[in-house]
């Protein structure tokens, strides 16, 4: 994602606050219908809240852990070998690469509807050019 500021010639036909699913949705939308779009993004890469802290950590890490359990339980398996174990920094890690896949999967959207898109905190408080 890029951390640069539009230039004072860019126009955007539209400014969308955060790239979580509602605003890749809004982003693509507006960009299917023709608009110059502009996102700004408070995470160091795209995907919002959900990619970087909520849904997609939280199932990478059930998941995982889901699947070493089940793998555990099942004869075919356990019959032939140890149990498999993981630290907890492997499955973190694991996590952390999940994470990585959506956020590159996020951002070539971003690039293929070429949206600029922006690292800001906003706040009602940002002065408009």
């Amino acid at each position: 994602m890029s951390n640069s500021s539009p230039r004072p010639h860019d126009h955007f036909d539209a400014i969308v606050i955060g790239s979580g699913p509602g605003g890749e949705g809004a982003a693509m939308g507006l960009s299917k219908a023709g608009k110059q779009v502009a996102v700004i993004e408070r995470e160091a890469a795209v995907g919002g809240g959900c990619t970087h802290w909520g849904t997609i950590p939280s199932k990478a890490l059930r998941h995982t852990v889901s699947r070493i359990i089940e793998f555990n339980q099942n004869p075919i398996y356990t019959q032939h070998t140890k149990s498999l174990h993981s630290t907890f920094a492997q499955i973190l890690s694991h996590a952390d690469s999940v994470i990585g896949k959506q956020t590159r999967m996020r951002q070539a959207f971003m690039t293929a509807i070429n949206a600029h898109c922006s690292t800001a905190t906003p706040s009602l408080s940002m002065p408009i050019p």
